[in-house]
């Protein structure tokens, strides 16, 4: 009923992207719009249905309401074998918690005693232990969601230069190709077309952002592990520092002599 009485341009891209699991991309797309305007579609239908819900009685911050409503948030986020970790180690400390004097008492009234307790002390034991845990879990993908650069890195970018050890990457033998770093909701891949046409995908995985003061840290997950990194991002401009083969994350958006750190600009292409 909330969601109804959100007016028409912020219902659809809520539904859209909440609801349906599109891409902001797809959102963008669907209602002809670009995906920093949805981005600020979707704040804005996050923050009035949490007053909506805030005068029912229940309190969800934007951030929160945004993180339970997406289905792609979680589903991107939590293994089943952590759900399942997670539920099997709070059962276990819930059933070690209990004094010798219920267990007994359980044990010499029914049969099914002990299914209950376990029971009921499970369910106790995965509220108060599993959702902390859970949450921890799930904070870094959250506030990459809930970053105010989310939005607006959604889309394609060109690579125009690059450099490394303070210098120019490429300055004595050029390499002739175009490097188009694509972006879609957490997820990214860097894919570079050379001169006779072929397409080569370099790097690809998730990204992580914590929504601190530029220059802001971004980690790159793949699958060699992760890659630790500072961006800026100004209007059609970004800027990513990162330190190659895992190294400790760059200190600023610059390159000296053997540091092992890569600066690459990047235009919006769309």
């Amino acid at each position: 009923d909330e969601v109804n009485q959100l007016p028409e341009k912020l219902r659809l891209p809520f539904v859209l992207f909440h609801l349906e699991n599109r891409s902001l991309a797809e959102v963008a797309e669907l209602t002809r719009s670009t995906v920093p305007t949805v981005g600020t579609w979707l704040q804005r239908s996050r923050e009035k249905l949490a007053g909506r819900l805030r005068k029912r009685g229940i309190v969800l911050g934007a951030a929160s309401l945004g993180a339970l409503l997406s289905r792609q948030a979680t589903a991107e986020v939590v293994p089943d074998a952590f759900v399942s970790a997670t539920v099997q180690m709070t059962s276990a400390a819930g059933v070690a918690a209990c004094t010798p004097a219920v267990a007994s008492l359980v044990l010499a009234g029914a049969p099914g005693g002990v299914s209950k307790l376990v029971w009921i002390v499970s369910s106790l034991a995965v509220t108060v232990i599993g959702f902390p845990l859970t949450f921890i879990w799930l904070l870094p993908e959250l506030q990459t969601r809930q970053s105010p650069d989310f939005p607006l890195l959604q889309g394609e970018w060109r690579e125009v230069a690059h450099e490394q050890n303070g210098g120019p990457l490429h300055a004595q033998n050029p390499v002739p190709y175009v490097g188009v770093l694509h972006i879609t909701g957490r997820n990214y891949r860097f894919l570079q077309t050379l001169p006779d046409g072929r397409v080569l995908e370099g790097n690809h995985g998730s990204f992580v952002l914590d929504g601190s003061p530029a220059p802001s840290t971004i980690d790159f997950r793949q699958w060699q592990g992760t890659v630790y990194g500072r961006y800026d991002l100004d209007g059609d401009t970004l800027m990513i520092c990162v330190t190659r083969h895992g190294g400790p994350r760059p200190d600023k958006l610059s390159t000296t002599s053997n540091d092992d750190r890569i600066l690459t600009r990047y235009e919006r292409s769309k």
